[in-house]
Formats: structure tokens, C-alpha cells, sequence
């Protein structure tokens, strides 16, 4: 599943998540401010609260979606001792030194970010970006954090009993995501532990005190602050940008250091029920084969979202958790469902699945209209690394510094499902680096590096991507999926087509490895 945002301003033209903006209040739904940068000028757009969950900083944007192989910066881990460590800056303290420009629009200027000094290097963490990577997982999260006591709304029932905590859900959060571990343990982590409880619940009273302080209105637009939560030491893997002393992080790949508050969750929701046989005939809907689907968001939508417990969720951009333990988690069931168990079917036949469908990422009511859509940012890690890329990564950092007339910038994707090759051996996503390399007058070079912790012979894939940047992305995603359907083997008919050098593996130093790396670059560029 694919979302896309409507009523796009910039046409065909590839643009830049840049920065955020504020909050506020339209006809009793709340949006932010999305700067993007366009033909070296910032243009704004406002978009639902909902969608916060898939904004990155230094992504880039084609025709409203979001390119996933196409983000700006370099991969790196940093370990913070405790997050209250913090000092509260304006967005132009870590911005100005890392020389990235805000185009000194006032909007972007007056938000926040905080400002981490270890040993001797700044680092500097946006608060939306914090604030995205540590709660807002899901949308239904990113509406709750904007209104009163928002995590109580999402449960109908709770019992806590020192490491024991009993929780039944709202109607409103998918079937889906109830049935996923992942989802039990950070909404329980969210909630349990009182200091990051009180700390997501002060994104709202902040925004409502800047409105009482300023004597401006809820709808006239306010940063995005929160009290820092007392916890840590964490540690951190992040895409970002490092000149000279300073770092500013663009996003938040990965953190661990995090402990729930309880050794065991039991919990419900009204889709769990006892399953009760009856002879009736069994239904059976043949539909056609559906294609890949689009939900398109509106930015300006005012019809109402319906409630769903089955809709769609889509995954996009995870974001790698670590806990120190994991509790026992054991779901418990309600009532009773009936399913036919006959002999005989009702076959029923389906228009089978529309390529482009409406979506809505706002708060859902009884008798609304629209397809209320989910998001899955979520993964939980056994190790924040582990995936076979850190050697990899060493090398491109080394690549940066010492080779200066390159521009680099990193990101990482999950293998596709559907294959054994797209997990590792101990059941997590295989990752797949991809790096591009930009020399003055020449077109860019692709970098193609599988995680392969569990040492699966596959070489390095340089690439030369002629044409636009969508293009590229398009290409790079084809030949990741032909990968998983090759049985881990890059596609030797999708490669025909391409420029393209495989780069073996060696035990080399990062240093030789860089100089090999440079050297096939070199032969691609010209």
C-alpha cells in the first residue's frame, strides 16, 4: 500500500522535506506545517497530524509520495546518558553550524531543538523529530498526543497491579495492530512508565500554554515542545549531517535503552471472541487479482472517517526499538463469533482491489464516510545493530571524510516480504543500504549493500542511473525486489539494462576498502 498526498502544489517536480512547522487547529482537526524546498526556495504545505508518522527530514517527494531510496545525509550512532541532558535551542543553533539552510523563514527558525554536547561534538536533535521517533508510531497516536489525557481515550478498561498491567482497548485501533506484539509492548511502554506517560501528555498542555501565553489561538499555530522524559542511557543510530563539531539529525533510525515498567500484559479488544462453529454454509468471494494500491490523502478533506476495526496498515520507514526485556504478553477473549462451517459455499464474486482509493488519516466517528488509513513506523530489534551494515557503514563515513569532493547521502530499506531471504535467521527484516554519490558534472552513483550478518555470498552493486530522480528510485526498488526473487541473487536481465560494477567482498581495512570502492566509483562517473 501506497499513500500519496493530494492536491500537490509542485507538479512533476522532485522536492525536499526540509523542515517542520507548526501545529494548529482547522475546523476541529489538527495539521502541521510541512516546509519543502523548491528550486532553492521553501514552500509550505499543511497536512494532517495523522501523517506525521511518515515525515522525514531530507527526504525527498515526487508527485506527493515520499521516494524511500532518496534521503539526504549519512548513517551514525551516538549514546546520549539521559535525555533530560537536553538544552532547548532554536532550530537556527544546530541548523546555522551544520550549514543547512532554513531560508530564514520565521516559521522554521522559531521551532525547537535540543542540544546533546559528547565528547567535544554537538549533537543536535529537532523536538518533531524526537518526538516522532520516541511516540508517534501510529496515526492514531499522532491525533491522540494533540488532546487531553489523549492515551486514555485509547482504552476502555485498565488494571495495573505492581509488574502486572491489564489493558482493554478502543474500538478505533485496528485488529491489525492489536495482534502485533510490537504494538502491545510500546503502547505499554507509553503508558506504564510515568515519566514518559507525562511526557507525551505535555505535547498538548505546551501547545495549549503557548495559545494562553501569546494570546494566540489554538488555530494560528504553535511549535511542537515536550517535556524531555527522565530516562536513558540511550543509544542512538541516526541519519544525519556532521560539520566540523556539530551534528544535526535529520532522523531517528534506531534506539535502545528502553524498559517497560511491567513483567506481564494481558490485554483485549472487541475482535477477540471465542470461535463457535455452526453448519451453515461457508461463503467464498473470488475476487480479481488486486494491484498494488494508492491511498490518496487530501489535505483538505472534511468528510468524516469512519471507524474500521479492519483497515489497512501500511508499513513505511521503520524505526528499530530496542527494550532491555521484553514482558509476557498474553491476549484474552470476549464474547462469541459465529463462522459458518458447512459442507457447501456461496461463492461471491469481488471487483477485486482499485488501483487509486481515498484515505483519511483523521480521528474516526461513527457514521463517518471515508477509509481511515494506519501506519506501522515500528520494529522491535533485538540490536540496533547486528544487521550486517556497520561494517559498511564505517566505510562510507571514511569515504566522506577523507574524499571530500564527493556529496554522500544514505538510506536504508527493508527487503520486501514474502521470501525467505527477506529476514535474517533470527526472524528480523534484512536491510539493504543505498547510498548515492555525487562527483562535480557527472551523474550520480549508486551504492547497493544487502545486510548479510548470516555471510550470504552477495557482492556490493554499483550503479549509473541515467534520468530523474523518481526514475532511480523506481529503478532501485525493481532491482531490491528482484533480489528477493532470486533467491538473494541480484537479477542479471534487470542489471543488462545498467551500468553497473559488482564489488566483491574482501577482510580489508576500512581504508583499502574505501580506495577500492573510489576507484570503481571513478570507472561509473565518466
Amino acid at each position: 500500500m501506497n499513500v500519496r498526498i493530494k492536491k500537490w502544489p509542485f507538479q512533476d517536480r522532485i522536492v525536499k522535506l526540509q523542515w517542520f512547522g507548526n501545529v494548529y487547529m482547522k475546523q476541529k482537526s489538527w495539521r502541521i506545517n510541512i516546509a519543502f524546498e523548491d528550486r532553492n526556495n521553501l514552500k509550505w504545505i499543511d497536512v494532517p497530524i495523522g501523517l506525521l508518522p511518515l515525515l522525514r527530514i531530507g527526504q525527498y517527494y515526487s508527485e506527493g509520495q515520499p521516494l524511500h531510496t532518496q534521503k539526504d545525509g549519512v548513517i551514525d550512532y551516538v549514546r546520549i546518558r539521559n535525555l533530560r541532558d537536553g538544552q532547548l535551542n532554536d532550530a537556527l543553533t544546530g541548523c546555522r553550524p551544520c550549514n543547512y539552510y532554513l531560508y530564514a523563514a520565521p516559521e522554521c527558525l522559531s521551532q525547537k531543538l535540543l542540544t546533546y554536547p559528547i565528547n567535544g561534538i554537538r549533537y543536535h536533535i529537532p523536538q518533531v523529530e524526537l518526538i516522532r521517533a520516541l511516540y508517534v508510531k501510529y496515526q492514531f497516536l499522532a491525533n491522540s498526543m494533540l488532546r487531553p489525557a489523549g492515551l486514555e481515550f485509547l482504552i476502555k478498561d485498565v488494571m495495573v497491579k505492581r509488574n502486572y498491567i491489564y489493558l482493554a482497548f478502543s474500538d478505533e485501533i485496528p485488529q491489525k495492530l492489536v495482534s502485533d506484539t510490537q504494538f502491545i509492548t510500546h503502547f505499554t511502554w507509553l503508558y506504564s512508565v510515568q515519566t514518559v506517560k507525562e511526557s507525551f501528555e505535555s505535547i498538548y498542555s505546551n501547545v495549549y500554554s503557548q495559545a494562553v501565553q501569546t494570546g494566540k489561538s489554538l488555530s494560528k499555530g504553535h511549535p511542537l515542545i515536550m517535556n524531555l522524559p527522565d530516562i536513558g542511557p540511550l543509544n542512538f543510530q541516526y541519519r544525519g549531517k556532521k560539520v566540523g563539531q556539530d551534528v544535526l539529525i535529520y532522523e531517528i533510525l534506531g534506539l535502545d535503552g528502553i524498559s517497560v515498567n511491567v513483567t506481564q500484559i494481558d490485554y483485549t479488544h472487541q475482535s477477540f471472541k471465542k470461535i463457535k462453529k455452526v453448519s451453515k454454509p461457508r461463503k467464498k468471494l473470488i475476487s480479481k487479482s488486486p494491484k498494488e494500491e494508492t491511498y490518496e490523502v487530501d489535505r483538505e478533506e472534511l468528510q468524516n472517517t469512519k471507524q474500521d476495526t479492519n483497515q489497512p496498515v501500511n508499513e513505511h520507514d521503520m524505526t528499530r526499538m530496542k527494550f532491555d526485556y521484553m514482558p509476557a504478553i498474553r491476549r484474552l477473549k470476549q464474547g462469541e463469533r459465529k463462522v459458518n462451517s458447512g459442507d457447501t459455499y456461496i461463492v461471491k464474486k469481488g471487483r477485486g482491489g482499485s488501483h487509486v482509493r481515498q484515505g483519511s488519516v483523521n480521528e474516526t466517528v461513527l457514521g463517518g464516510k471515508l477509509q481511515p488509513l494506519e501506519f506501522n513506523t515500528l520494529e522491535l530489534a533485538h540490536d540496533l545493530k547486528g544487521h550486517g551494515l556497520d561494517d559498511f557503514f564505517k566505510m562510507i563515513q571514511y569515504l566522506q571524510e577523507n574524499y571530500h569532493h564527493l556529496s554522500i547521502s544514505m538510506s536504508t530499506v527493508y527487503l520486501p516480504p514474502g521470501r525467505k531471504y527477506s529476514c535474517l535467521p533470527d526472524g528480523r527484516r534484512r536491510i539493504c543500504a543505498v547510498v548515492k554519490i555525487m562527483q562535480q558534472n557527472s551523474q550520480p552513483v549508486y551504492v547497493l549493500e544487502v545486510g548479510r550478518p548470516d555471510n550470504k555470498p552477495l557482492s556490493t552493486l554499483l550503479l549509473k542511473i541515467q534520468g530523474t530522480t523518481d526514475r532511480q528510485e523506481e529503478i532501485i526498488q525493481t532491482l531490491i525486489k528482484g533480489l528477493v526473487y532470486n533467491s538473494g541473487n541480484w537479477n542479471r536481465r534487470q542489471l543488462e539494462k545498467l551500468d553497473n560494477i559488482k564489488l566483491k567482498h574482501s577482510s580489508k581495512t576500512v581504508d583499502v576498502w574505501a580506495a577500492r570502492m573510489y576507484q570503481k566509483i571513478q570507472v561509473l562517473s565518466y
